[in-house]
C-alpha cells in the first residue's frame, strides 16, 4: 500500500457502570476500537485495534473525587502519568504550559495496525479519529516505547516528550507545536 490515507472506520466499545459511582477507579473507563479497511470491493478487512484509557476527571472531580486517587485506584501506569503531568497541589507542571480548560486525561495505551497497512496513514487516522471522539478538549498521554510510532509519526499527532519521563503529550487545547504553517 502507498504512503495515502486510507478508507476506514474504528468500531469503538465501551462499557460503565450506571452512576452514581462510589469507587475512585469507576472514572477510569477502557475503550477498545477495531480498525477496519475498506477493500476496493467495499470488503471490510480487520486492520487492526486501538485501546484507550479514559479518565473522566472533570466528572471526578465534581463528585468529590481528587484526580490522584483516582489515577493511583486504576493503575501504576495512571498513577505514573499523574505524576509526570501534575505538582502535589494538583495543578499541572508550568513547564509543560497545559492549557487551563481540559476534561478528559486520556491514555493512549495500544494501537496495533497489521503490517500491510503500516505503509499508509491508518495509524495516524485510527489515533486521530480516537482522539476526536474521546479527548476532543483533554490531555493525552502515551508510553513512548509502548507505541510502534516513528518520531516523524509523534510529531505528526503534535506529542511533546516530558522530560526525564518515558511519556508523550498532547494538549488537545493547542495547535500542533510541529506543524509548518507554511504548508498547511
Amino acid at each position: 500500500m502507498t504512503d495515502d490515507e486510507v478508507f476506514a472506520k474504528v468500531d469503538f466499545s465501551v462499557s460503565t457502570g450506571v452512576v452514581p459511582w462510589d469507587d475512585p477507579s469507576e472514572f477510569v473507563h477502557i475503550v477498545s476500537g477495531k480498525v477496519s479497511v475498506y477493500s476496493d470491493t467495499d470488503q471490510e478487512i480487520q486492520a487492526g485495534e486501538i485501546v484507550l484509557r479514559v479518565v473522566l476527571a472533570t466528572a471526578a472531580t465534581n463528585n468529590g473525587e481528587d484526580l490522584f486517587d483516582v489515577c493511583d485506584a486504576d493503575s501504576a501506569i495512571l498513577a505514573g502519568i499523574y505524576a509526570a503531568l501534575f505538582e502535589k497541589n494538583g495543578e499541572t507542571k508550568d513547564e509543560l504550559n497545559i492549557e487551563p480548560g481540559w476534561n478528559n486525561l486520556v491514555f493512549l495505551e495500544r494501537v496495533e495496525i497489521a503490517a500491510e497497512f503500516r505503509q499508509t496513514n491508518l495509524i495516524i487516522q485510527a489515533i486521530e479519529t480516537a482522539l476526536a471522539m474521546f479527548a476532543s478538549e483533554g490531555l493525552v498521554v502515551a508510553v513512548e516505547a509502548g507505541l510502534d510510532l516513528k518520531v516523524e509519526e509523534w510529531k505528526r499527532l503534535g506529542f511533546i516528550r516530558i522530560a526525564r519521563t518515558g511519556f508523550l503529550f498532547r494538549d488537545q487545547l493547542k495547535a500542533n507545536p510541529y506543524r509548518d504553517e507554511k504548508s498547511a
